[in-house]
């Protein structure tokens, strides 16, 4: 119910839940959302304020592809050199 119709949800204490259609797809989602607490943090840093940086709803729709192979590239990439993969 918490997650309705999202990907993911960052937990309060520490953490997050994520979804995804494989294991590929929720491993990649999960350094996705690693990656972009990386930048918000950076921002905060540099004394930015992060609601100036911030996408409207319908940027984050624009922007919210999985159309070209995303999820298997980045997968290949993460797994890159590992003979289990």
């Amino acid at each position: 119910e918490t997650m309705g119709d999202n990907r993911a949800i960052v937990l309060r204490g520490n953490g997050c839940v994520l979804t995804g259609a494989t294991l590929e797809e929720a491993t990649v989602m999960a350094y996705f959302l690693e990656s972009a607490a990386r930048v918000e943090l950076a921002v905060l840093a540099a004394g930015d304020r992060v609601e100036d940086f911030e996408y409207t709803a319908e940027e984050a729709a624009v922007r919210a592809v999985t159309s070209g192979g995303i999820f298997e590239r980045m997968w290949t990439h993460l797994t890159w050199g590992d003979p289990e993969a």
